[in-house]
């Protein structure tokens, strides 16, 4: 999900059933569905959809190359925010936006107040939500994803709104399990997990953003899930589960013919998909580790093993280190030279990450809370703790992170000043995933 005010943003991959109709799945991250303390990596069900975060992750990948070029990642100024891209709006109340998966809504949350400003129907069970570049538009999938999908049950939807107004626009009838937006806005790219209503199974689905209308649909391998773009826009990339062994590949679609350019074998049940600020490198979660992916070439190279699998990945701002979310902690991996550093320890697994627009903390999502992590020093702090974390956010400003816990039903907001938890605020049932707004 293009989400270029969302500086680095992070979802547990592992996941218990809850959904209607719907088996567990993923972040992004992006990528999750969790009512509940849920399985380890590696644990989850084959024949059901996953949710990645890109997704969403393409926001941090934007938002860190943003801080790179400008000269600010890595400089030590705590919430220094990224210069407005050209387009960008730079007048506005930055919003955080939450996708409530059993209500159907979406809550907006004034992040200066950190006060619920409106709750905003969508399609069925949201799942996740990509903002345009200018912070004009939300999209938010509502897909209807699972191993018992049947000509009774609705057809998934990807449903705009107005960030000004905060009003949902007219639903697009596409069953997106996940949303990358291109860095200038144009095109939000969709994968198509297991819909075969309207001949849509196994596709990736582009949608025209100033006519909110569907193209033609790209066919990649069974099971995709996890899509996203570079961040010269030139290229999307999207990993495919497959199903009985099948699939654990990555697509790549050139976006200026929006056909298929090279079909690249990854690891295991590949979950997540980031790049690097300057675009050169992709990386593939999976249960066999993470799969670095040259851009230039398409070409996979060594896979780099992670005890139990990698569920979750997040990029530093200066591009330097890949942090990835690991069955007993957080593993550092150096995208020079593509090795796993030293485990850092986390009690109960670590789950979704998040980054600082400095590059100074990560933030790991876990059972019971949040636990930093000093980028100098590899160091994890004491927890902060908010209960289960489904899913976490960081502001553009880097002053506060916003965390969902799906079995409360809230969002609290956490100063990175500070590393205390603010007002819990309350928002709809199952909140799954959040975004923020440029």
């Amino acid at each position: 999900a293009g989400l270029p005010g969302l500086t680095s943003i992070g979802r547990d991959r592992r996941e218990a059933p809850r959904s209607r109709g719907r088996g567990p799945g993923t972040g992004r991250v992006i990528t999750t569905r969790q009512g509940k303390p849920s399985p380890a990596p590696g644990m989850e069900r084959e024949d059901a959809p996953m949710r990645t975060y890109m997704t969403r992750l393409l926001g941090a990948i934007v938002a860190a190359g943003a801080l790179t070029a400008a000269g600010l990642a890595g400089t030590g100024t705590a919430g220094a925010a990224p210069a407005p891209a050209p387009g960008a709006r730079t007048a506005h109340p930055v919003t955080a936006y939450v996708a409530n998966n059993m209500s159907g809504t979406v809550t907006a949350i004034n992040t200066v107040t950190s006060k619920v400003v409106k709750t905003i129907v969508v399609g069925q069970d949201p799942t996740m939500i990509a903002i345009t570049p200018n912070g004009k538009t939300a999209y938010v999938a509502s897909p209807n994803c699972g191993p018992c999908m049947g000509p009774d049950i609705p057809y998934g939807t990807i449903t705009p709104i107005n960030t000004a107004t905060n009003k949902a626009l007219k639903a697009i009838k596409v069953n997106a399990a996940e949303i990358a937006i291109t860095p200038n806005g144009r095109t939000a790219y969709t994968t198509n997990c297991c819909n075969a209503i309207g001949n849509d199974l196994y596709k990736v689905i582009p949608v025209r953003t100033a006519t909110n209308k569907r193209e033609k649909a790209i066919k990649v391998a069974a099971g995709p899930d996890a899509i996203a773009v570079t961040p010269n826009g030139r290229t999307v990339y999207v990993a495919s589960r497959g199903y009985n062994g099948l699939g654990d590949t990555v697509t790549a679609i050139s976006t200026a013919t929006n056909k298929r350019v090279k079909v690249i074998k990854v690891g295991r049940f590949p979950t997540q998909i980031v790049t690097t600020p300057k675009g050169r490198t992709a990386y593939v979660a999976s249960r066999s580790g993470v799969t670095p992916i040259r851009t230039a070439t398409n070409r996979a190279g060594k896979l780099i093993k992670i005890a139990g699998g990698a569920s979750c990945l997040a990029v530093t701002p200066n591009g330097r280190t890949v942090y990835v979310s690991a069955r007993s902690g957080v593993i550092p991996v150096s995208t020079v030279t593509n090795r796993a550093g030293k485990l850092i320890k986390i009690a109960g697994g670590a789950g979704c990450l998040a980054v600082t627009p400095n590059g100074r903390t990560a933030y790991v999502g876990t059972g019971t809370g949040v636990v930093p992590i000093s980028t100098a020093t590899g160091k994890a702090g004491p927890i902060i703790k908010v209960g289960w974390v489904t899913y976490l956010a960081i502001t553009p400003n880097g002053r506060t992170v916003y965390v969902c816990n799906s079995s409360l039903n809230t969002v609290t907001p956490i100063s990175t000043v500070t590393n205390k938890a603010g007002q819990v605020i309350n928002v709809g049932l199952a909140p799954d995933f959040i975004a923020i707004t440029p």
